[in-house]
């Protein structure tokens, strides 16, 4: 459901399926489907396959205008956000989509769920516009949409930083592909990230794929050991 207040959520776990593929406009996570307040979220686990038609997170479906502190959570859960939904259709193993000046730290956290969507989809996140650390995160499960990454699918505005990062899971993208990120239009810096898993362009038109960024739109980064 919908965080209405602030909430800190601790040694949870979610065993159970979630269905949004009636739903035109669902937000679905594992453990809390949308928050625009402070949220915490520390030592939890989704075991639970999620079946959607708009925007999907492991543990949070999406977020706006919020204070988000995610560590120590783990997605073991497959998700599918692959109905035909336009460019809405998105998936994240942790987190869908963060936005409207959100905060974001996200730390020591797994994506072992395979991620499939018809648009975005990330191994950790879907999409981010907000200013971010990423840190110590790692994704195992495979990743297919239009626009894929190991990590974050989509940077958009704001500032973000991964350190410490890695991707195991194969990538399968129709436009745009990155072991860590899928494409990016905001200001970024990787440091001490690693890509392991087989990325592959599927695309019929221009399809653009990079072994830790795919396409970088716009904005500035830096990418160092």
């Amino acid at each position: 459901g919908s965080a209405a207040g602030d909430l800190c959520i601790t040694e949870c776990e979610n065993r159970i399926n979630l269905d949004g593929s009636k739903s035109n406009f669902a937000s679905i996570g594992g453990l809390i489907g949308y928050s625009n307040h402070k949220l915490e979220i520390h030592k939890s686990i989704n075991y639970g396959l999620i079946n959607n038609r708009y925007v999907s997170g492991g543990v949070l479906g999406s977020c706006s205008k919020s204070i988000v502190n995610i560590d120590r959570v783990l997605n073991h859960g497959s998700i599918n956000s692959s109905t035909i939904n336009g460019n809405a259709d998105s998936a994240g193993g942790i987190i869908g989509c963060a936005q409207n000046y959100s905060t974001l730290i996200v730390s020591n956290t797994s994506n072992y769920g395979e991620i499939s969507a018809s648009f975005y989809s990330g191994g950790i996140i879907e999409s981010n516009d907000c200013d971010s650390i990423i840190r110590n995160c790692k994704n195992y499960g495979n990743i297919s949409s239009s626009r894929s990454g190991g990590i974050i699918g989509r940077l958009l505005n704001n500032s973000t930083e991964l350190l410490f990062c890695f991707n195991n899971g194969s990538i399968s993208a129709k436009a745009n592909g990155g072991g860590i990120i899928g494409e990016t239009y905001a200001k970024f810096n990787i440091l001490c990230c690693q890509n392991n898993g087989n990325i592959s362009a599927e695309g019929s038109h221009y399809t653009y794929i990079g072994g830790i960024i795919g396409h970088v739109f716009e904005g500035s980064g830096t990418v160092s050991e």
